[in-house]
């Protein structure tokens, strides 16, 4: 569920402890003895709503009462969000898949939702925007090469999409509908049939009477919602930031695909001048040198901009950090949700670290001075020497994870590791949640300083009428010891109710599914 619903708020699974897991999204309570689920800490409706900045929360049903555009591919509601209020400023909703990632759609002029294939978000009044719905549709036919011009295309294959109301309408149901295709036909009248164009290249021969009763628009190679900023690819390779090969690109066009869908905070995209080959996502580019590569810096990002939108006050920059502690938070999708687990369970720290893709293990940063290395990003929060007095301090209560807290005696377990010495028991339960994810329980000396042990299968403790076995105290976790545990004491009798769910395949253990 944290890995493939990070927007989920709850999990289900059988009483039995093991077979169907089903991530919970809105869930507010439980019902019948069926199931058991896990109400998580780490989202409700209600904050849902407060953090990816829909009024009312997400919905299940797609939106309707208007017209909708395709945006993009998003990888959350908040990036969906942030496509939307971008590209559409004038759309008053936005619809994504259930799952949270997906197809984005600008909903113009929403009134309703309807089914349950799709969720929605409405940003205003749902009467709003019904009245300036025919002006809100952006200027489409600016990535037609030279506009509309009269004649049917010359392509490999077209497809009938409909009736349009006009060639933006018709430009709007291509990308929408067709997203593969490279160019679109549509009556001179302004009214009738659209057409999708797949693998276009030109125009027949006006000429001929009959050729004049079409009018075609040719995408340029780069027609995308984002496109490249100062009017598409340029020699120069991107410099100002850092890069990082995502595979090899046929085109420049599969090399923006690949960018937008792997790098989603990138700003720009590079490959070699002959349009083929080596493809990098560029991370802060700010400028371009040289002529042995081309780029194209994408609208969608810049380094301030990036720094607005995640919450950094001077961007994510390429370095660990260093001079203080560090505590592993979690797993993230995202920039956006690294920074929002670190502020909700480490509310003292001053930085975050995440690897350079910008998903990935996040860390906590306490008491951060500078950075160090090219294997990780950080994002300063607050000034470096601010939290250094105070690091000691900063650490949660991570002995809240211990079955009846901690115990003397040494555990019984199937294997366990030395991961270094401790300053305390405090100090020993975060290493090993940092390097040793799949660890249930930590062993440690009574006196507060010395080894901390990982252990891997513990089921309990050796005897202590043993004195050899008083020389060690022992953390056995919760099922369930997670940074985000689960509210109001572990899993529960009940079926979530309140919202809706997606069955997420089998589980063999109430921490698997989790």
């Amino acid at each position: 569920v944290l890995e493939q619903c990070p927007d989920a708020n709850g999990a289900t699974l059988p009483p039995s402890g093991a077979g169907a897991c089903y991530c919970e999204f809105g869930m507010t309570a439980r019902t019948g003895t069926d199931w058991q689920t896990c109400l998580l800490s780490l989202a409700t409706t209600s904050t849902t709503a407060s953090v990816n900045g829909c009024p009312g929360g997400w919905q299940l049903g797609d939106g309707t009462g208007g017209i909708e555009s395709f945006v993009g591919s998003a990888f959350s509601h908040e990036h969906c969000l942030a496509m939307v209020m971008e590209h559409c400023p004038n759309a008053n909703g936005a619809t994504l898949p259930p799952s949270g990632s997906g197809a984005c759609y600008c909903e113009f002029g929403m009134t309703d939702r309807v089914g349950t294939s799709w969720q929605s978000c409405l940003l205003c009044p749902m009467t709003a925007l019904v009245t300036t719905t025919t002006t809100t549709i952006q200027n489409y036919s600016a990535y037609c090469q030279g506009g509309w011009l009269l004649g049917d295309s010359i392509a490999v294959s077209e497809k009938n999409i409909g009736n349009a109301s006009s060639s933006e309408d018709c430009i709007a149901m291509v990308f929408e509908q067709c997203p593969d295709a490279n160019g679109a036909t549509f009556p001179p009248s302004g009214l009738g049939p659209c057409y999708c164009k797949f693998g276009m290249t030109g125009r027949s021969n006006t000429s001929n009477s009959s050729n004049t009763s079409w009018q075609s628009c040719l995408w340029f190679e780069s027609a995308y919602m984002d496109e490249c900023i100062g009017g598409g690819w340029q020699f120069g390779d991107g410099v100002g930031g850092w890069e990082s090969n995502i595979g090899n690109a046929s085109s420049r066009r599969e090399c923006m695909d690949m960018v937008l869908e792997q790098c989603p905070d990138a700003n720009g995209a590079t490959l070699p001048p002959s349009g083929a080959g080596a493809c990098y996502c560029e991370f802060g580019m700010t400028a371009r040198t040289g002529t042995d590569w081309q780029t194209c810096l994408l609208s969608l990002a810049t380094t301030s901009t990036t720094a607005s939108v995640n919450g950094c006050p001077g961007g994510w920059q390429l370095g660990d950090g260093t001079g203080g502690i560090e505590s592993f938070v979690g797993s993230a999708f995202s920039h956006e949700h690294c920074l929002a687990m670190v502020m909700e369970h480490c509310p003292n720290a001053n930085g975050a670290t995440l690897p350079p893709s910008g998903s990935g293990a996040c860390y906590c940063e306490f008491g951060m001075t500078d950075r160090v290395g090219t294997s990780w990003q950080s994002c300063l929060l607050c000034p470096m020497t601010a939290l250094v007095t105070t690091t000691t301090t900063t650490i949660q209560n991570y002995s809240a994870y211990c079955q009846g807290g901690w115990l003397l005696g040494d555990s019984i377990a199937v294997s366990e590791k030395n991961i270094g010495n401790a300053s305390s028991s405090e100090d020993c339960i975060a290493m090993v949640f940092e390097q040793c994810p799949d660890a249930n329980g930590a062993t440690f000396p009574p006196s507060g300083l010395g080894p901390c042990y990982c252990k891997f299968g513990m089921t309990g403790r050796s005897n202590t009428s043993n004195s050899s076995n008083t020389s060690w105290q022992s953390c056995l976790w919760f099922e369930s010891a997670y940074m985000d545990e689960c509210i109001g004491g572990g899993w529960q009798f009940g079926d979530g109710v309140g919202g809706w769910e997606s069955n997420i395949g089998n589980a063999s253990s109430r921490r698997e599914c989790m």
